[in-house]
């Protein structure tokens, strides 16, 4: 088993013990993102808690982190329409393309 594979392994796993749904948005850039009741503080915080956590299996190198987190205006918009998502970007090519690969599995 590849490293990569080991990595989207574990990562995939993580993100379902959390709740997470994953998107693989471009080869360098994955979201984590869940649904919860408008409002509801706690899941919220939650969330933003084990996001970066999450997202930080991947080992993405010289890329960001941004969405609906509480360290920006995003988290109001995640409180109201009760949907928060967390992308990270410089994700290694090998890793999203295993992601796919396991997303299922």
């Amino acid at each position: 088993m590849t490293k990569a594979r080991k990595t989207a392994i574990t990562f995939l796993a993580a993100a379902r013990a959390e709740g997470f749904a994953v998107t693989v948005k471009t080869p360098t850039v994955v979201c984590v993102s869940r649904l919860f009741r408008a409002g509801d503080k706690d899941v919220f915080t939650d969330c933003d808690m084990a996001a970066p956590g999450v997202l930080g299996i991947l080992g993405a190198r010289g890329g960001s982190m941004w969405g609906t987190d509480g360290g920006s205006m995003g988290g109001a918009v995640a409180l109201q329409t009760g949907e928060f998502r967390l992308n990270v970007s410089g994700v290694p090519k090998r890793v999203t393309e295993a992601l796919k690969e396991n997303r299922d599995g």
